[in-house]
């Protein structure tokens, strides 16, 4: 018998990363595509990101509503004070936390190359 997963954890700092728009995962950048990818149910290219993280994060906050009263500090310039500022957060409010996927149809996945190829394309009357 196989037993579909229903949530995945990831830890505070990639949810804060997808909540808030700034890059404050441990992982840096590979913790918001695990998270988007999770949330989604299909892996994303760069270019795909933006779209695909505006879709997940009222998911997100709706699921971890206490997000949005986390300040991420403007000083976080460097390793040591974004470990810092990670192991005072943890202690809050924990490291990990479930995710579940958004809704079925929340989110329509693209062909990457179509994407990137609509994104380019230049309105001739914007003048």
């Amino acid at each position: 018998m196989v037993v579909e997963q229903t949530g995945k954890s990831f830890h505070i700092g990639d949810l804060l990363s997808v909540a808030t728009d700034r890059l404050v995962s441990p992982r840096h950048m590979e913790g918001v595509y695990s998270v988007v990818k999770w949330m989604t149910g299909v892996p994303h290219s760069t270019h795909q990101l933006p779209r695909a993280a505006d879709v997940c994060k009222p998911h997100l906050l709706r699921q971890h509503p206490w997000l949005v009263e986390i300040t991420i500090p403007e000083s976080i310039n460097d390793e040591d004070a974004l470990r810092t500022f990670l192991e005072t957060v943890t202690a809050r409010h924990g490291e990990y936390h479930e995710v579940q996927r958004i809704p079925e149809g929340a989110y329509v996945a693209q062909d990457p190359l179509i994407e990137m190829a609509q994104m380019m394309t230049v309105d001739p009357t914007a003048r």
